[in-house]
């Protein structure tokens, strides 16, 4: 990596781990920061970031796609815009649905993309 590209990329890995738990900061530095080759997702390797509700995913979601040069999708989100209805009210009032339409975005999503999944 150039000296010029290898700012641009300590910055962005920098503000991953600001966006991610603590408890696993040291971990992921050493993972993204290793010399060498970064073992990177193949191309049709779909990439999932998954947590418990409120954990960060959607805020990490634009930097890891940054990141591997993807774009990322906030499936919570695409099932609001898709569907129209506020996630709360329709995991609380029919949560069996809600899941059936969850796993057929998850299926409907390209190959090789970036999702982040609800934590419910």
């Amino acid at each position: 990596m150039s000296a010029s590209s290898a700012e641009p990329r300590r910055h962005l890995v920098e503000h991953v781990l600001s966006s991610v738990d603590p408890r696993l900061t040291p971990a992921l530095r050493a993972a993204l920061t290793r010399p060498g080759p970064t073992p990177r997702p193949q191309a049709g390797q779909t990439v999932v970031l998954g947590g418990h509700r409120g954990a960060g995913k959607s805020t990490l979601l634009p930097r890891v796609a940054r990141l591997l040069g993807r774009t990322g999708v906030d499936l919570d989100t695409h099932l609001e815009q898709t569907h129209g209805r506020p996630l709360r009210t329709w995991v609380a009032q029919s949560p069996s649905e809600f899941r059936a339409a969850e796993r057929r975005a998850l299926l409907e999503l390209p190959p090789g993309g970036l999702v982040a999944v609800g934590g419910g």
